[in-house]
């Protein structure tokens, strides 16, 4: 019988050298060392980048076990210098006065309301590194993200969606009003996805990025939110613990229950988020009232999502989808090779259904017996 009361956990790189790649491709150990040493094994890597690499995610694999990271850090290689963002540097100073494309690496905690309203990769130093604390504290820290909103609507900076109210005056604004207070929020302007956008552009810059971050602390719009037409993104290697949302805890595409008028009657707003790949984070203990997904949310108009390698775990939701929630239109999304684990979807008042994964229509807008638009 094990009768320890504390188990020791090896976060080390391990006792004998393994390798380190980059998109999958090698790199060339200078040196595997212990220095410090933890429990005896190895702890620092010195490698060499070949020239034939290229940007991509970087992995581990240790030695003595084969066990590779799941959450690392993406590497750039070439390009622009980027822009250092320090402990007492502001974020989001940072990306005001940056160019799209530019590449910001970020260290150090950041209580901050992040608002990415331009293309631009945003680099964590790595999810031990980089945090977004989005603890609304003090009061003050909610106003100036209002303004902030208020200001770039002033200056054409991004596009709200046909069914977005643009009100920013009041007590409680109805802007962005389900949407208040992320650790970060997207906001792009309304482009063709064959023009860049968020994407790649006729400039050749690089996908917009949101990598290498811990976020945590938000309590009403969740750790990422995408509110729309932010073609191309990548959301990687980020640990997103600890947070809510009214409609998604974790990380959330476009808007569950937003309709609009066409000429063929009522459909949900679709918020032309395409091509969006989430892959290599934690997405631990968030929390959603509503709609669907507790640590991932995926609303209409988010066609060819790709959620990847993730590790979804103890999360909650009112709704549907305790771990992952796919709702509305999406077509030609992929789900894959993810560990979606103790997640839960309760509703005392109403059936939901998908403790781990909830795929699945809005509901019927054209009255009793009508058809939804499918999944």
């Amino acid at each position: 019988i094990d009768t320890r009361k504390t188990i020791t956990r090896d976060f080390s790189f391990g006792s004998a050298m393994g390798s380190v790649t980059v998109g999958g491709n090698p790199l060339i150990i200078d040196s595997w060392t212990t220095s410090p040493s933890i429990n005896g094994d190895f702890t620092t890597i010195i490698a060499t980048v070949p020239a034939s690499v290229t940007t991509g995610q970087l992995a581990v694999e240790r030695g003595d076990n084969g066990r590779t990271t799941l959450t690392g850090v993406t590497v750039t290689v070439g390009g622009t210098p980027p822009v250092q963002v320090g402990p007492a540097d502001s974020i989001q100073a940072a990306i005001d006065a940056a160019t799209p494309g530019s590449l910001l690496h970020v260290q150090g905690t950041h209580e901050e309301l992040v608002i990415m309203w331009k293309p631009i990769r945003l680099q964590g130093w790595g999810a031990g590194s980089a945090t977004i604390d989005a603890v609304k504290a003090p009061a003050e820290k909610l106003l100036n993200w209002r303004n902030k909103i208020q200001e770039l609507i002033t200056a054409d900076a991004f596009d709200l969606l046909p069914a977005q109210e643009a009100e920013t005056e009041g007590m409680e604004p109805a802007i962005l009003f389900n949407e208040e207070g992320p650790g970060i929020i997207v906001l792009a302007k309304k482009v063709s996805p064959f023009d860049g956008g968020f994407g790649i552009g006729s400039d050749g810059r690089p996908n917009a990025r949101i990598d290498g971050f811990t976020i945590t602390g938000a309590d009403h719009a969740g750790g990422i939110m995408v509110n729309g037409y932010a073609h191309y993104l990548e959301i990687s290697n980020n640990r997103i613990i600890n947070n809510n949302g009214v409609y998604g805890g974790g990380i959330r595409l476009g808007h569950p229950v937003f309709t609009e008028e066409t000429p063929q009657g009522l459909v949900y707003q679709n918020s032309y988020n395409d091509h969006i790949k989430i892959h290599n984070n934690q997405i631990i203990q968030n929390s959603g009232l509503n709609g669907a997904g507790g640590g991932v949310s995926l609303c209409t108009g988010s066609d060819f999502y790709e959620v990847k390698e993730n590790f979804i775990c103890g999360n909650f939701t009112l709704g549907e989808g305790g771990g992952i929630g796919h709702t509305g239109l999406s077509n030609n999304g992929l789900i894959a090779r993810n560990t979606i684990i103790f997640n839960e979807s309760f509703n005392q008042g109403m059936t939901v259904s998908g403790g781990g994964v909830f795929i699945g229509g809005g509901s019927p807008l054209g009255g009793p017996g009508s058809l939804t638009e499918g999944s």
